[in-house]
């Protein structure tokens, strides 16, 4: 008998906000022009809307009168542009770049996959608590330091980086600095008028627009670096990424952005207090086994990595059937890994093998977190 399990797991995927589709509906079929033909009044109408929403965004960031919006097919498609757009542009002074080694698989398999072709990449450790060490981080800059990429919010564990000290370190030492920014964006600030950075990833179906969409922002310094396109072809969007632009997406993305700038910070600290609400029944009810992995760090609002000693992750799943949560770890051919977060972080075997992520999102409730604490304690 089939049952709608409770959604725990926003960190993955947002359901696309209703609003959100209403502002969408009419540009399927009523303001379908395509931006690139401005003979016409329907593509000049869907250049402005396209021209509106980036403002939008832009707007969101603090940064309308400086940078650009690059549009792209989400956020992986976003860091793959800026990584490898930055290490090929001829302006670069060199092939380096510094990351960590707890980013999301864009950047690391993207990262390795350049490794292999020449580039030369520092993998930055994290501390016990996720953090990198800003120090550390600066003792690698060389000469050849193209680019820093930092993730502003980690993925598995929320756990946030200083991405002002780390702002302060690229501009002191002249070097490019990427975020993926993707899990950081309505669930922290992300002000590019307080926080220099110079590529931010983002992706809509994170923040409850449609899937498909994404951006890049580039600073002025980016847009001046030669930044090397990926897709090549009409020469849409300054050559950088080039094909007929999505404005349904575009659309979405920017009603997504709208909305957050209205309801953010209420929304922030409502889905905090559910969150602390999980955490601190948790303890209460499992207190001899629970530890939050992540917690003695700035974490965003809604995430929560715990580790259940003495039950796998696995088992934990499997039973929890009222629950939709996931490990946060990669799954291949039925298996699953350790999560390489966690392992970073230098978490025992035990607790590698027993934590679970549960990310909460604009339309959990009080009654979501008490049936999956009751569903939690039962097992």
């Amino acid at each position: 008998m089939k049952f709608k399990q409770i959604y725990l797991d926003y960190n993955s995927s947002t359901p696309t906000d209703e609003r959100v589709v209403e502002a969408m509906l009419p540009y399927f079929n009523q303001h379908f022009g395509n931006a690139s033909s401005v003979s016409h009044q329907y593509g000049q109408e869907a250049k402005g809307t396209i021209e509106r929403s980036k403002t939008i965004i832009k707007r969101f960031f603090d940064s309308e009168n400086t940078g650009d919006v690059i549009f792209t097919s989400g956020a992986t498609e976003s860091i793959n542009l800026a990584l490898r757009g930055v290490i090929a542009s001829p302006k670069m002074r060199g092939n380096h770049i510094i990351t960590t080694q707890t980013e999301h698989k864009a950047v690391l398999e993207t990262c390795n996959e350049m490794r292999n072709n020449g580039v030369q990449v520092t993998f930055l450790p994290v501390k016990q608590n996720g953090m990198i060490n800003v120090e550390e981080l600066e003792e690698c800059i060389s000469p050849s330091t193209a680019l820093i990429s930092i993730i502003w919010a980690n993925n598995e564990t929320g756990v946030i980086q200083n991405m002002e000290e780390i702002s302060k370190i690229a501009k002191k030492h002249s070097v490019l600095l990427m975020s993926d920014a993707t899990q950081a964006i309505g669930k922290t600030e992300v002000n590019l008028n307080k926080v220099e950075i110079d590529l931010l990833a983002f992706s809509g179906h994170k923040i409850y627009g449609p899937k498909g969409i994404g951006g890049l922002f580039l600073s002025e310094s980016a847009l001046k670096s030669g930044i090397m396109p990926q897709i090549t072809g009409g020469g849409q969007q300054r050559s950088l990424r080039s094909g007929t632009l999505n404005t349904p997406g575009i659309v979405g993305l920017a009603k997504a952005f709208e909305i957050f700038s209205e309801e953010m910070n209420s929304e922030i600290k409502g889905i905090e207090q559910l969150r602390n609400k999980f955490e601190n029944g948790l303890k209460e009810e499992i207190s001899h086994n629970v530890s939050i992995n992540g917690e003695r760090a700035p974490r965003i609002s809604n995430t929560s990595n715990v580790g259940f000693e003495g039950i796998s992750s696995e088992k934990i799943i499997l039973q929890c059937r009222e629950l939709a949560i996931s490990s946060g770890s990669a799954c291949e051919s039925n298996t699953i890994a350790p999560s390489h977060v966690l392992k970073a972080m230098g978490l025992s075997e035990n607790l590698l093998n027993s934590s679970v992520r549960f990310s909460l999102g604009r339309f959990t409730t009080t009654k979501d977190i008490e049936i999956a604490l009751n569903v939690l304690a039962s097992i």
